[in-house]
């Protein structure tokens, strides 16, 4: 996964939040503000430091680079039990995070791991709720990306700047910097 953390995006969150108040009453703000790169999966205790040293030689060797996060969208995970608001990553940066993630793919293929989605759609979730609430947020999307902009730089984008990936293994997190 690759860890966020910037102002703008709290605001962006809280302004969500202020909106949202009143239609959804069970809004949890997500704490580990990331963009996933795999999918979650059970690593067996022997192979976690194998697997870590292999992401560490897989990922390392790229360069930083900066993204751009500009719309909104609504997700539910696999089993439609929770609902997620996001801001995608740009399509003229989706290419930078899919050669990461494509680079994850090996490693998670030689521990006979699931891949990533087929078709990724790369994203930070930051708001969460109990339920499929697609619908109900979808109606809100408009209104919720006009009152963002404010957040945004003058081309309406939250730019970061990537330099470290994560992998969570149980209570351990492991950095690796990038070039």
């Amino acid at each position: 996964m690759v860890s966020v953390r910037s102002e703008q995006l709290e605001d962006i969150l809280e302004v969500c939040q202020d909106l949202l108040a009143d239609v959804i009453n069970d809004l949890h703000v997500i704490e580990d503000i990331h963009i996933s790169l795999s999918r979650t999966v059970v690593l067996q205790h022997h192979h976690i430091d194998s697997f870590v040293e292999s992401l560490r030689n897989t990922l390392e060797v790229n360069a930083r680079f900066s993204i751009s996060l500009r719309h909104l969208h609504i997700y539910t995970n696999d089993e439609r039990t929770r609902t997620f608001i996001a801001l995608k990553v740009d399509n003229m940066h989706y290419d930078k995070v899919h050669k990461l993630m494509e680079k994850v793919d090996v490693v998670m293929t030689e521990y006979r791991l699931q891949r990533f989605y087929e078709k990724p759609s790369f994203h930070i979730s930051f708001l969460w709720c109990l339920g499929d609430k697609v619908s109900v947020l979808n109606e809100y999307l408009h209104t919720l990306e006009s009152a963002i902009k404010v957040g945004m730089d003058e081309s309406n984008a939250l730019n970061l700047f990537i330099k470290e990936i994560n992998c969570k293994s149980g209570n351990k997190e492991f950095t690796f910097k990038l070039k």
